[in-house]
């Protein structure tokens, strides 16, 4: 939930400098869907080259209800074409991620199209529009772009910085006990809470400025790989410790989670800079390409 009022801030940034559509939209496609499709194929070929037939008895009824039985191939293309998560299911997220970044191109442009006074009048009939549609998801989104930045000239002082981000923290962690997701009851608080823990720390550079240690921008620039192939990392390092005589239980599910968190952060450096990097910069090149009568005319209009 927070990555997702996250991404509207981010967003809504790069829609304020540049508001051509097109561009923005094939940029966001090669940005969000090579590793997509790299991780739910890696998943596919996880889940049934490497396996272990029947179930072993001390996995919990949650794991063998995501590995077992073997899926199909019908299943590859329904997580493919945003139907189902059942391949990898952290993907789930990632049909949001699209409805949002195609909704909030209009969002943006509705906000620069009238006097900054005019700005909360159309957040709140916006947003209300949204709440009552099949769209609502888009307030994660929306709110992020727009809440942050207002909320942020509110907070003048350290002491108050500190405590929108710890009870926006914990609007966020209550929600998501009994999250329900895409319902309004969800989306609305969550919203909120996310948009004050971003509106505090972009409030100063002096907060939490330990965020820009190197380490953790490293994990922020490969976080999207992590995301998406840490699951069937996960069920890999499953499977090689249960090759082993290592004991099982909690030390065990301990190594596994270590073993898994690091195979998850090597891989995905990898990825990030042999696909996500190129990926992104392919994506900037297409957006950018004029036909070369295009390019003659725009030469010559301004000479």
């Amino acid at each position: 939930m927070f990555f997702f009022v996250l991404s509207g801030y981010v967003l809504g940034l790069a829609l304020e400098r540049s508001r051509e559509f097109v561009p923005y939209v094939i940029r966001r496609a090669f940005r969000i869907l090579p590793i997509f499709i790299l991780s739910v194929l890696f998943a596919y070929a996880c889940v049934t080259m490497v396996r272990i037939e029947p179930p072993p008895s001390g996995v919990t009824e949650f794991f063998q209800r995501t590995f077992w039985p073997m899926p199909e191939a019908a299943q590859l293309i329904g997580n493919l074409t945003f139907q189902s998560s059942s391949i990898n299911g952290p993907s789930w997220s990632i049909y949001p991620e699209i409805i949002g970044s195609l909704f909030l191109p209009v969002l943006v442009f509705a906000h620069s199209s009238v006097a900054p006074r005019w700005k909360w009048g159309i957040f709140a009939v916006c947003a209300a529009a949204l709440a009552f549609s099949d769209y609502r998801l888009v307030l994660w989104f929306y709110c992020g772009f727009f809440l942050p930045g207002e909320m942020a000239k509110l907070m003048i002082k350290p002491l108050i910085r500190l405590a929108a981000f710890v009870v926006g923290y914990l609007i966020i962690r209550y929600v998501g006990e009994y999250a329900e997701y895409f319902k309004f009851k969800t989306i609305a608080p969550s919203a909120i809470g996310a948009s004050m823990m971003i509106a505090s720390v972009i409030s100063s550079q002096s907060f939490m400025a330990w965020l820009s240690i190197a380490p953790l921008r490293f994990v922020g620039r490969v976080s999207y790989s992590f995301y998406l192939l840490h699951w069937p990392l996960f069920y890999l390092c499953w499977f090689a410790y249960m090759q082993t005589s290592f004991q099982q239980g909690f030390v065990g599910n301990f190594l596994v989670c270590i073993l898994s968190i690091a195979a998850a952060l090597a891989v995905s450096a990898a990825t990030y800079a042999l696909i996500e990097l190129p990926a992104m910069k392919l994506g900037l090149r297409v957006s950018r390409w004029r036909p070369a009568a295009a390019k003659s005319s725009v030469v010559t209009t301004t000479d």
